[in-house]
């Protein structure tokens, strides 16, 4: 961006350049207290339509996310089952997490994190995050990762220790 003092006072020949740099488009500026503000070629694109800068502006803002199939990622035709200590829930999209600790061989304790659907549908399901009580223990049927990873899955169903049962089918399993 260059500066002129005062508009006037620029020569002909500089009004000629710039016009021939802005495309032929004409001179445009912005007056801010004391200097005249030359726009360049972009500026000038973003001006005519500002709903480009916009986009573009959001466009920068938002990360890319990739979105995947179930079959992509999990075997939904094997399941798994596991029992253990409700540790954490992460209830954030796109999908929410739940971690359970199992004790496992030694008595070592093991991780385990299983995906389930968005928390709009889950709210829309009539599940809420306070479902979810930490340090309950819990036992989840899950179709297992297909990279094998045996502590991540997709839970398709969770079984509280008072009985009660949340299936959850999104259709794709």
């Amino acid at each position: 961006m260059r500066t002129c003092r005062e508009y006037r006072r620029c020569s002909p020949e500089f009004r000629r350049n710039l016009d021939a740099a802005a495309g032929g488009i004409g001179w445009i500026g912005a007056r801010s207290r004391s200097n005249w503000y030359i726009l360049t070629r972009q500026e000038i694109f973003f001006m005519q339509k500002p709903w480009r800068l916009v986009f573009a502006f959001v466009l920068a803002l938002t990360p890319s996310w990739a979105h995947h199939s179930f079959s992509a990622e999990f075997d939904g035709s094997r399941t798994i089952v596991v029992k253990g200590v409700l540790a954490k829930i992460d209830w954030t999209n796109p999908h929410i997490a739940i971690y359970l600790d199992k004790e496992g061989p030694g008595g070592k304790i093991e991780r385990y994190t299983f995906s389930s659907g968005p928390p709009g549908m889950l709210h829309r399901a009539g599940i809420r995050k306070s479902d979810f009580n930490i340090g309950d223990t819990v036992t989840i049927t899950a179709a297992p990762a297909k990279d094998g990873n045996a502590r991540f899955g997709w839970m398709k169903m969770i079984k509280y220790s008072d009985g009660h049962v949340f299936v959850y089918r999104n259709g794709a399993e």
